[in-house]
């Protein structure tokens, strides 16, 4: 069976190397997947838990660099740079109102930065902070979230408990983020990234601060709809819209067209 087979070609034995491969019966989303493999393991026997993507990749150095950057600045939360942070893309929604710095200009001299988040496909976290984050919430990551803005999530929760993020440059990463030109997966995309956000908003804006966040937010989906209407997207344009419907709704968890 797939296990089989997965066991078999994907991860041989290592002298040395105990592995385990759990396997859920439903599709749990990623924060659903990493909640019940930690569910899964004893924390107390592990200094660190690493969170991967299924379609990144890493160097055989890579963790090792990670723990040795963590130790070097005291951060709990570690991960290697990627295309996609925050630091080095555009500003399509009002990060600003959390509290969150963005650089305007991305530094290619940098080996690290603080951030506010670490990108989700690739993450260190000390089982330290993990347990810390379990205890108060009974969860690593917000389940409801299902897929995206879950580290968003994550980093501003850590920051509300006292810990810190960091991205460096030092260690080997590359992440193919799937086939994101498809029409479907960009519809996904969409429909998560436009509700989950207001979760965010929710969770993590002062009341004074959410009409305008709400007004900002509003606006610019309103405006990528419009965009993506134009050039014959429906699908998007679709996503879109029932993700903000369902966001100010309070319906998550997994969308029922995924």
């Amino acid at each position: 069976d797939f296990l089989s087979e997965l066991k078999q070609h994907v991860f041989p034995s290592v002298p040395g190397v105990r592995i385990f491969i759990f396997c859920s019966d439903e599709n749990l989303g990623f924060t659903g997947g990493m909640n019940y493999l930690t569910g899964k393991i004893d924390l107390d026997a592990f200094d660190y838990l690493f969170l991967l993507n299924n379609d990144a990749t890493v160097n055989p150095d890579t963790i090792a660099t990670l723990v040795e950057v963590s130790n070097r600045h005291d951060f709990e939360l570690v991960g290697p740079a990627t295309k996609n942070n925050p630091a080095a893309c555009g500003r399509r929604w009002p990060e600003w109102l959390f509290g969150i710095q963005v650089p305007g200009r991305f530094d290619q001299d940098k080996n690290g930065w603080n951030s506010f988040n670490v990108d989700g496909s690739a993450v260190l976290i000390s089982c330290l902070a993990a347990k810390k984050i379990i205890s108060k919430r009974k969860q690593l990551l917000v389940n409801k979230l299902f897929l995206y803005t879950e580290d968003t999530e994550l980093g501003l929760y850590a920051r509300r408990l006292g810990y810190e993020s960091f991205v460096t440059r030092e260690a080997g990463f590359h992440h193919s983020r799937g086939d994101y030109a498809s029409k479907r997966r960009l519809g996904i995309a969409h429909y998560y990234m436009s509700r989950n956000r207001l979760y965010l908003a929710g969770e993590y804006l002062s009341v004074p601060l959410k009409p305008l966040f709400h007004f900002n937010y509003l606006f610019s989906r309103l405006v990528i709809l419009t965009c993506q209407y134009l050039k014959g997207n429906r699908n998007n344009c679709l996503a879109i819209w029932q993700g903000l419907i369902d966001g100010y709704r309070g319906r998550y968890g997994k969308w029922k067209l995924h």
